[in-house]
């Protein structure tokens, strides 16, 4: 869901929507990320649900919110939009940390469970790291000369969308 985030700005901007106004699609996710990941800390420490259903509900949830977004046209729409993948995204984030130090503390040694956690943040943050940029480049490749059949014709994206990378397929980083 992450990738979604770094074409906000040019999509909203390629429905007219001010550049500044679209800046504030960052901020939005950024609170709403952390508030994500507070609530869901919450709810797991409440035992009203357990991490891996969190992690199914939220990842459900990311899914039907993605499915939503080609019919955010104003600014106010990507705002909720956004809202809610920042929601979500935390509540992914923190439920799969979770996840990560239950088993660490089931299945490893106490003396190397500050490792085993270090060793598993680091695979887990280089991906993160470098996922993002492989993606750009893979939807730069595919936005410029498939776009339809990259963003998927069957899924009923907005012709705008097309649009918006067709007039400007050319790298740039947000």
């Amino acid at each position: 869901m992450k990738q979604l985030l770094y074409i906000q700005a040019k999509y909203a901007q390629g429905l007219g929507i001010p550049p500044n106004k679209a800046s504030h699609l960052y901020m939005v996710f950024g609170l709403s990320n952390i508030a994500g990941r507070v609530v869901s800390g919450y709810i797991v420490n409440s035992q009203w649900t357990t991490p891996k259903r969190l992690y199914t509900t939220a990842a459900l949830l990311g899914t039907l919110v993605t499915a939503l977004l080609p019919q955010a046209t104003k600014h106010v729409y990507l705002l909720v939009v956004n809202v809610a993948i920042g929601l979500i995204e935390g509540a992914i984030t923190s439920s799969i940390f979770v996840l990560q130090l239950q088993t660490i503390v089931d299945t490893v040694p106490t003396n190397l469970q500050g490792q085993i956690f270090g060793v598993c943040n680091s695979v887990y943050f280089t991906v993160c790291a470098v996922g993002p940029p492989i993606a750009g480049l893979f939807a730069f490749h595919n936005l410029c000369s498939h776009s339809r059949l990259a963003l998927g014709t069957f899924t009923n994206f907005r012709d705008d969308y097309h649009a918006v990378y067709n007039q400007n397929c050319r790298m740039s980083f947000i």
